[in-house]
């Protein structure tokens, strides 16, 4: 008969063999799920580890007016964090953004590009620049304007991890005909302008809205239903575009493109984004003229300096 003690001493061995077994059995949280959601599609972004967090199922499903319309699928190694879209290069179509990183470098992030070509949704990497000496992560990536602009903290040699003390290392990265191209420096130029009384003073935080675009002799016309007391303009090269943000504002104008055919200008197309309204004047010349915008009572006026033999 076996001694009741060393039956007992038999299971508590046991037991500290199978319970770290079961636990190492147990599926990390490392999933991730979001939703996008643009006037054109919706793009449910989704993760699940398949083994681990290094080994994930990665989903898009993109979906128009509640119907299926694309579906990318694929493995990845790292951990989704944050996903948005953003009319990269205002020809009236978004792109997805999605950035990760990887479990055992939790501070080195990645951001890759995705957009639709016919009913594909098509995956474009950001090319790794040269030049990364005294990097340790920290990643940070603003989107707008035909750009990607990447910046982290630079590390000199006896920082430690969490203190740099070399300053920051930009890189910016343009996006043209489905490529992500490294850049030197940026190519586009903003400028602010805002009247006397800050928008959110001057009336109340319902929207405004912006009612004709219209062709003068001198002059392009945005008429709106209030004063336009602020606005950002921001000239595009290659193809050369003029882009007015007007904060607050929503469109009145039932099509998303007028025709404009003058002054140097083939149209103008409207976008609605969060929190502003953005027209763009395509140029039908190279470069766009320098432009002049005049704020008038409940309207713009956008004109251009006439070149010689235009």
């Amino acid at each position: 008969m076996v001694p009741v003690r060393f039956l007992i001493q038999s299971l508590l061995m046991l037991s500290a063999l199978i319970i770290p077994v079961l636990s190492f059995a147990v599926t990390p949280d490392c999933s991730y799920s979001t939703q996008v959601i643009t006037d054109e599609y919706n793009f449910d972004v989704s993760t699940r580890p398949l083994d681990s967090c290094e080994k994930q199922s990665f989903k898009i499903a993109v979906k128009t007016n509640a119907n299926p319309f694309a579906l990318y699928e694929s493995e990845t190694g790292t951990i989704l964090e944050r996903a948005w879209a953003e009319d990269l290069d205002d020809d009236g179509h978004y792109e997805l953004f999605v950035v990760s990183r990887k479990a055992s470098e939790p501070s080195r992030k990645s951001l890759e590009m995705f957009y639709l070509e016919g009913n594909a949704l098509k995956r474009i990497h950001l090319p790794e620049p040269g030049g990364m000496s005294g990097y340790r992560g920290g990643d940070r990536f603003v989107t707008g304007w035909g750009r990607i602009i990447r910046t982290f903290p630079r590390y000199l040699e006896k920082d430690l991890d969490g203190e740099p003390t070399g300053g920051e290392q930009q890189f910016v990265y343009q996006y043209r005909n489905r490529e992500l191209l490294l850049a030197a420096e940026p190519e586009f130029s903003i400028n602010e302008h805002s009247g006397a009384k800050p928008a959110a003073k001057s009336r109340n935080t319902s929207a405004f809205k912006v009612q004709s675009i219209e062709v003068r002799k001198e002059y392009i016309e945005i008429k709106a239903d209030a004063p336009i007391e602020n606005y950002k303009i921001i000239r595009i090269s290659e193809p050369w575009r003029l882009i007015i943000d007007i904060p607050g504002a929503v469109s009145a104008i039932s099509e998303r493109t007028v025709q404009i055919g003058s002054h140097n200008v083939s149209r103008a197309r409207i976008g609605a984004h969060k929190g502003f309204l953005r027209i763009v004047l395509d140029s039908t010349v190279s470069p766009l003229p320098t432009e002049t915008v005049t704020p008038l009572e409940n309207s713009l006026r956008v004109s251009f300096f006439k070149l010689p033999g235009k």
